[in-house]
């Protein structure tokens, strides 16, 4: 009933509501990744079914990356929940961006200059890497103002280089 057992309740409470969130945003997670897999699956079915047409491989792309996505996302929410370990090997720098750019989104390959100054040797993730290295690219693209945005390889570090206005 004193002073520090009111404090002591208090912190009890906030560490249960914490608890109680992070399994909700857990949850949700999961079931969103279910809820999206389904139409995904569906889409995937129906364009099959519906044979060649003109803008079938656009369209298959869009499904593709929209899969990549949310697989990505419930695989970055295992991680962060301890319900998944890194995979840690060691692979050159050419094939981290190699993995990165098949995933990016890049509707023309001209918009992209990979310059490889020296090739190393990274030891990680390379699943993650390659997810980490996609958004980077993806954002270059988005926001640049200028093409080709550039990917560049040397001393050990991989630099993605874009033009677009200044952040206020």
């Amino acid at each position: 009933s004193n002073e520090l057992g009111k404090l002591s309740d208090t912190f009890n409470a906030m560490a249960s509501n914490i608890e109680a969130l992070i399994l909700s945003r857990q949850r949700l997670l999961r079931d969103i990744g279910h809820e999206l897999r389904t139409p995904l699956a569906k889409s995937k079915l129906a364009l099959e079914m519906l044979g060649e047409g003109k803008y079938q491989q656009s369209i298959k792309k869009a499904i593709s990356q929209v899969d990549d996505m949310t697989k990505e996302l419930l695989d970055i929410e295992r991680l962060n929940a301890n319900m998944e370990q890194l995979q840690m090997c060691s692979f050159d720098v050419e094939t981290l961006i190699s993995q990165s750019l098949e995933r990016a989104w890049i509707e023309d390959e001209s918009f992209v200059e990979v310059h490889i100054v020296e090739s190393f040797r990274i030891t990680g993730d390379s699943n993650y890497l390659a997810i980490a290295l996609k958004n980077l690219i993806d954002n270059a693209l988005k926001y640049s103002t200028k093409t080709p945005i550039e990917i560049e390889a040397k001393e050990q570090t991989i630099h993605v280089k874009s033009y677009g206005e200044s952040l206020e």
